[in-house]
């Protein structure tokens, strides 16, 4: 395993999405669409750091050809998790043709990213500048709901934006803990564990 520390973190992370959202998921829920949606989120965001995992951990030289695969791969299973949550926010904030149609034209900017990776584009600055419109709607959201109704859980969600978007910035600048053992890559998957986790608790409130 070449980066161990960043492989792990990684499939921590996967594993984490996953537990989110299967509890999303049998949660009593009176929105069933909301349901629906933000646990597709969770189901969605354990694909980059299952697949960014095998990458760190077996494939992690540029010209291999795992690395050649596999790498293009996180990069658009990041697309199609911020294109559920898109949608999950979008049906939060709007209803019925206005949220679908909104939702429609995400899915558009989603494919146009998508043919962008598979024809050479695969910096990760460029996956993250294409999720951040995504969870600043995310940061709306939360913050319109908790307008609307006050509660201390939307707050967690919005923490959880927050947390979200210091990791993003862990990712640019490259703050490590230990340049060896726990590089920027597995503080900034620790930091969007906790963001995970807060998110979901947001979310969750959101449904029921």
């Amino acid at each position: 395993m070449t980066e161990p520390d960043v492989a792990i973190t990684d499939y921590l992370l996967c594993i984490e999405s996953f537990w989110l959202a299967v509890l999303l998921w049998k949660s009593k829920s009176r929105n069933p669409t909301l349901r629906f949606w933000y646990s597709f989120v969770f189901f969605a965001l354990t694909l980059p750091p299952f697949i960014g995992g095998t990458v760190h951990g077996f494939f992690n030289e540029h010209g291999s050809r795992g690395n050649h695969v596999l790498w293009p791969a996180t990069l658009i299973s990041l697309a199609l998790a911020a294109l559920a949550l898109w949608g999950a926010t979008l049906h939060t904030v709007f209803q019925g043709k206005l949220a679908r149609n909104l939702t429609a034209l995400a899915a558009v900017e989603c494919l146009a990213y998508c043919l962008a990776v598979l024809n050479g584009l695969r910096d990760f600055l460029f996956a993250i500048v294409n999720y951040i419109p995504s969870t600043l709607f995310l940061l709306i959201t939360f913050l319109l709901s908790y307008q609307r109704r006050p509660s201390k859980k939307i707050l967690w969600g919005v923490a959880g934006v927050l947390f979200t978007f210091l990791a993003a910035a862990v990712q640019v600048f490259k703050i490590s803990l230990h340049p060896r053992y726990f590089n920027f890559n597995s503080l900034y998957h620790l930091i969007q564990g906790a963001a995970l986790y807060l998110s979901y608790v947001g979310a969750r409130e959101l449904t029921e």
